[in-house]
């Protein structure tokens, strides 16, 4: 009971998997379904789940379990929060789309939420009362940064990895592939490295099969972890960020390869493939998108035609869709799916190669 009662950001998690697979599809269908309602009672739940503090004129959330899972009932967890902040928004992006108007309720309690910070060290204190140096079971306040994305100076966003990465001595497999994917996004290219290969110490022959601990023990097959590796590529690697008006990335070499490969990356109806070098980056548009997608990289922009191939010399480039912010007529691709894990790099479709 002590976790379903109180890990509640798994309900948060939700709503950020439906926010990035609307990024991805703008499914009309899915959303006049079932998708609205979901959208709307999450929304709901974490609305009767906040109080007003007087004193600060701030929304908080008590006695919750954060994903730290060796800290049963916290008050403000900084995680919880957060993804708590982005499903009381995500009602205001689907009445964007839809052309209706959302509760406002929602966004006043969202521009409220009150999310935990040490001005003095910079950092984000894992919940109320958290003491910097206190050990922590598994990747926590790190994945605000990905793959909340929440905003921050790049200095907390550093302080943020190096504090809990001090005090998180044996986590479970995903907790690396989030410190490899953090490093990663601050230019710490040596500690990825070191992250990313620490993964492998949970792969268990002969099936390689992954297991939770990496001396073989815990959950076996652990599905997270498979997970975090295949974020560690996507999201890491090759630095992908889903945003609501387009798609970054930042293709980069994982250790010990030559190249780096991500097929069939599916968006807005179409397929891309993606294929990375130390030097160059090819991105060739293998199914037309219901939209024109345009290719931008520093200050040039290439529409993307079917089967042409766009080379250009390695840097963080984006791929922008011509969309309007509101659209009136049904997806032509509509997906059934179970939000039930947060293992984003499944919304993408992809299969990976690398050498």
């Amino acid at each position: 009971p002590i976790y379903f009662l109180n890990e509640q950001h798994i309900t948060g998690d939700i709503s950020f998997a439906l926010r990035q697979y609307l990024y991805m599809t703008r499914d009309i269908r899915f959303l006049n379904e079932s998708g609205i309602e979901l959208v709307q009672e999450i929304a709901e739940f974490w609305a009767s789940r906040v109080f007003l503090n007087s004193s600060t004129n701030m929304y908080e959330i008590h006695d919750v379990m954060p994903p730290d899972e060796w800290h049963k009932k916290v008050n403000n967890s900084a995680f919880t929060n957060a993804v708590a902040k982005l499903s009381l928004l995500l009602p205001e992006f689907v009445g964007n789309v839809m052309n209706i108007k959302p509760d406002p309720k929602y966004k006043a309690i969202a521009d409220k939420m009150y999310i935990p910070y040490d001005k003095q060290l910079d950092y984000h204190p894992e919940f109320d009362g958290y003491t910097k140096n206190e050990p922590v079971k598994q990747a926590d306040v790190v994945l605000m940064g990905f793959p909340l994305m929440i905003n921050m100076d790049e200095s907390t966003r550093r302080n943020d990895l190096r504090i809990y990465e001090a005090v998180t001595s044996k986590g479970p497999a995903m907790t690396w592939s989030m410190f490899s994917i953090g490093n990663l996004e601050i230019g710490d290219i040596t500690k990825a490295s070191t992250q990313f290969t620490r993964q492998l110490l949970n792969v268990a022959k002969p099936f390689n099969v992954w297991t939770e601990l990496d001396d073989g023990t815990g959950a076996v097959n652990f599905i997270t972890g498979m997970g975090g590796f295949l974020q560690s590529l996507l999201f890491g690697y090759g630095g992908f960020r889903l945003r609501p008006d387009r798609i970054d990335f930042h293709g980069r070499l994982p250790p010990s390869t030559s190249s780096f490969n991500i097929t069939g990356l599916d968006y807005l109806g179409g397929s891309i493939d993606f294929y990375f070098t130390k030097d160059t980056t090819i991105v060739r548009l293998t199914k037309a998108a219901e939209f024109t997608l345009t290719l931008k990289y520093e200050e040039k922009a290439f529409t993307l035609k079917q089967n042409e191939i766009q080379m250009f010399s390695s840097t963080k480039a984006s791929i922008v869709p011509d969309l309007p912010l509101a659209l009136k007529r049904n997806s032509a691709n509509h997906v059934l799916f179970s939000s039930v894990l947060l293992i984003i790099s499944a919304l993408f479709c992809s299969k990976l190669y690398f050498c």
